[in-house]
């Protein structure tokens, strides 16, 4: 394993850039194969990561369980290799809500501020998210990002594993994503694993992503 450094875009100074790139992140990942190409279609200067829910639908915790159980599922993992000039974004811990979405207080989330608020509120579930790059831990403060309401495009019949009947049928929504993001620059050659995801009380996501970067020819 490499100890290549890297750069982190400071969220506090480029929150538009975290904005424009959590709206990227789900319409890129509601493609028909994200995982063949993980690069952003509005910028292929920026690499994804994605996140992905341990478990099928409706197997979610009891309670509060730190670390991982022996029943439980592995995590999603994947390899990829990128440019020494791109710039890697990934969701640590997030959620999407959009006007087809069922309401907490009843209804759908059929205005903006419906949205907002059933963001808010499953984020109020989370207990504990990580960010670890070859081991080491990212500071998460401040990695904090809501966006306003964006166009998300569903072109295929997606098999995202999300909780159970959230999966969006092809069509075109209004949503809201908010969550702890990252954003890295400037990574040297070399080797990296990012492990990466959270808990909340009724269901927990992590993602292993062994990365290698190269010069760009």
């Amino acid at each position: 394993m490499g100890n290549g450094s890297y750069g982190i875009v400071a969220p506090d100074s480029n929150s538009d850039l975290y904005r424009k790139l959590a709206k990227d992140y789900w319409n890129w990942v509601q493609g028909k194969n994200p995982d063949s190409d993980p690069k952003n279609p509005n910028d292929p200067n920026v690499t994804f990561l994605r996140d992905d829910i341990i478990g099928g639908p409706l197997k979610h915790e009891v309670g509060i369980a730190h670390g991982r159980s022996e029943n439980e599922d592995p995590p999603f993992r994947n390899n990829i290799t990128v440019y020494s000039d791109t710039k890697i974004f990934f969701p640590v811990y997030h959620v999407l809500s959009v006007n087809a979405h069922p309401y907490v207080k009843g209804g759908t989330c059929d205005s903006p501020e419906k949205r907002k608020d059933a963001v808010r509120i499953d984020l109020a579930n989370n207990f504990e998210k990580w960010a670890k790059i070859n081991g080491a831990d990212i500071d998460l403060r401040n990695h904090y990002i809501e966006t306003d309401e964006f166009d998300l495009n569903v072109p295929y019949e997606n098999k995202l594993n999300r909780e159970a009947g959230f999966n969006l049928e092809p069509g075109n929504y209004k949503g809201i994503a908010a969550g702890t993001y990252v954003c890295l620059e400037k990574l040297e050659l070399g080797d990296y694993e990012f492990d990466f995801g959270g808990r909340a009380t009724d269901f927990h996501t992590e993602s292993i992503y062994n990365v290698k970067v190269k010069e760009k020819p």
